[in-house]
């Protein structure tokens, strides 16, 4: 790698741990600067504005975790079902290894701040997921799991309903992060677009396994305590 890539990686991975620990809005371009001894200067060199910076945080942080998550539900020894389910917990951001993320994409979500990051999230979701779902319904359909008329565009619904999904979690959490209710409220959600999925695709009710409600509830936790750590 070369200096300049190095450089650039090291403001990434100190930002992203800046921005995790104490919110978007509480972390400055200085705080960035002094973690790294680093010149505006050398900041400026690779971002223009720290709005620039966390979206680059948000994409890396999504082709990684998709990237490795698309190799491991391919390579999976099982049924259409059982990677259909596979993939749709990877667009799961409760069930993502960094709920720190989910929250900071929450906190700009209440400023009205997340417009780019949000779109570079559903971008990076569509190139990759999309054509993953679309494999499997294929799969399925030759297998006998699934009847779908309309493959490939009911794999970019599926996808686009997720995105939707996490951004109607989001925007409940951050309007009620407080109340216990609102762990119902994302669980209630979730149900709705499980069953939706398997009407899409014809399987059998209760066949589409998103979830484990313990796990999600603590996940909710997990990004409340996030926000509330982080002063939001």
């Amino acid at each position: 790698m070369r200096k300049g890539e190095e450089s650039r990686k090291r403001i990434i991975e100190t930002a992203e741990k800046l921005f995790n620990r104490r919110g978007y809005t509480n972390t400055s371009v200085q705080d960035i600067l002094d973690a790294l001894n680093i010149s505006k200067g050398g900041f400026y060199h690779y971002f223009d504005t720290k709005m620039d910076l966390l979206t680059e945080v948000c994409r890396r942080r999504t082709e990684e975790w998709y990237s490795h998550g698309v190799e491991y539900v391919r390579a999976l020894r099982t049924g259409p079902v059982e990677k259909l389910n596979a993939a749709l917990k990877l667009m799961n951001m409760l069930d993502m290894e960094a709920p720190a993320m989910l929250g900071l994409l929450t906190e700009l979500g209440t400023q009205g701040q997340d417009a780019v990051p949000r779109r570079e999230f559903r971008e990076i979701t569509m190139q990759l997921l999309a054509p993953l779902v679309e494999e499997i319904i294929f799969s399925g359909i030759g297998e006998g799991e699934f009847t779908v008329r309309r493959p490939v565009e009911t794999a970019r619904i599926i996808t686009l309903l997720a995105l939707d999904i996490n951004e109607e979690s989001a925007r409940t959490i951050a309007q009620d992060y407080k109340n216990p209710e609102c762990t119902l409220e994302v669980l209630e959600m979730l149900s709705a677009y499980r069953e939706s999925i398997e009407q899409l695709v014809n399987a059998p009710y209760g066949s589409i396994d998103l979830f484990d409600v313990g796990d999600m509830v603590s996940a909710v936790r997990r990004v409340v305590d996030s926000m509330e750590n982080a002063g939001r």
